[in-house]
């Protein structure tokens, strides 16, 4: 069952189509939401319940903290409140002076996906000054492609992740070391279900590998309650090394806006720009992956530690 500690609550009246303006905050004590279901993540369109008080879970949105970071709100349809407002949620223990609210909420752009493909923290992408954490690098670094070419990060992009309000895209794959190939990748590898790891001429999502012999889900129980995964988007769709093993770069399968910085990018750049794919086959699903693959992979396992 998904849970979220509710601190303070503010209110948005309908303008017009799916735009939704500041009106006030609202007056009402702490306390917990659940979706009273077993999947353990909030959905669009659940009924959240606490109190007696029925909320509609219509998705959540980023905010901007003072002094740096960001807190993912929730935005709810109040049963206790006009059929034409609807209401921001901010999680306890947080205070709201220190949040910068939207003037207004425009339904469309809040964020109601589960699909997320990045690296997790302390991933180690190879470069030309050597091996650094994803979160380390910077735009302009140069890192190097599985075929030996150094390329410009364009962009590195950061989702913060709270897996009660995502489904299983957002859950984690742990490829452990060794699982690829001998040696790969290098340590222990850790990224989101649908980012693809290139593999003897396909990409292949990572969720697809899951063989419970040496690449196996993350339980959501050793997920924390909030996280930051990274995206590296250089000018083209390349493969990079990632601990060692041949991992793509940002492809916008995933809008930019999905990312908390997406504001960064659109002042540097001025517009979304498209990428096109790199010419190898895409597998999304296990039962798509080759039967020789397959049988490398499992025997690979048998090898990990």
């Amino acid at each position: 069952m998904a849970t979220y500690d509710a601190g303070s609550y503010f209110s948005y009246a309908l303008n017009s189509g799916t735009t939704y303006d500041f009106l006030e905050q609202v007056s009402s004590p702490p306390f917990t939401y659940d979706d009273t279901e077993a999947d353990n993540t909030f959905e669009v369109g659940d009924d959240i319940n606490s109190n007696e008080v029925v909320t509609t879970f219509l998705g959540t949105i980023i905010l901007p903290i003072a002094g740096g970071g960001t807190v993912e709100a929730m935005v709810g349809e109040f049963s206790s409140v006009g059929s034409n407002q609807r209401v921001l949620i901010l999680p306890d223990g947080l205070d709201p002076l220190n949040v910068t609210l939207p003037a207004s909420i425009d339904l469309n752009d809040l964020d109601t996906s589960d699909f997320v493909t990045c690296f997790a923290k302390g991933t180690g992408i190879a470069t030309d000054l050597g091996t650094r954490p994803v979160e380390d690098l910077r735009i302009g670094n140069m890192v190097t492609t599985a075929d030996g070419r150094q390329v410009r990060v364009k962009w590195i992009g950061r989702q913060t992740i709270l897996p009660r309000f995502r489904g299983d895209r957002a859950r984690m794959v742990c490829i452990r070391q060794g699982a690829l190939a001998e040696g790969l990748p290098n340590a222990d590898l850790t990224v989101t279900a649908d980012h693809g790891m290139v593999l003897d001429g396909y990409v292949v999502n990572a969720s697809a590998l899951v063989n419970g012999n040496g690449i196996d889900w993350v339980p959501l129980s050793d997920l924390p309650e909030r996280f930051t995964v990274y995206h590296v988007e250089t000018e083209a769709h390349d493969v990079i090394l990632a601990n060692g093993a041949a991992s793509e770069t940002y492809i916008d399968y995933v809008a930019r806006s999905s990312f908390d910085n997406h504001a960064e990018y659109l002042a540097l750049y001025g517009a979304e720009f498209a990428i096109p794919e790199m010419p190898l086959p895409r597998i999304s699903s296990a039962r798509q992956v080759p039967e020789f693959l397959r049988d490398r992979l499992s025997g690979q396992g048998r090898n990990v530690a």
